[in-house]
């Protein structure tokens, strides 16, 4: 597992990583870099990597911020650990 404590710091350590990234696992709505920003930013150098955002907005407020989420790779908070299980099931 990987922690970054931003989109930004997400970049510099995917940069550095050398191994391949399973899963990206981010909050939607963030200041600076948003989820589907970050998921850009790393999808270049990791192609075909999933992505599973979170928020506690809803879907349809996450959509009126710009960010297209599709169902299976949205988790609302709260959320039990076994939804994010599942959540990582469905993306891998």
């Amino acid at each position: 597992m990987l922690e970054a404590s931003s989109g930004e710091a997400a970049i510099e350590l995917a940069r550095t990583h050398a191994g391949q990234i399973d899963v990206l696992f981010k909050d939607a709505v963030m200041p600076g870099i948003s989820g589907l920003a970050l998921a850009a930013a790393l999808g270049e150098r990791h192609p075909g990597m999933p992505v599973i955002l979170t928020s506690g907005y809803t879907e349809s407020e996450v959509a009126r911020r710009g960010l297209a989420v599709t169902p299976d790779a949205f988790l609302h908070k709260p959320y039990a650990p076994h939804d994010l299980l599942a959540a990582v099931d469905r993306r891998t």
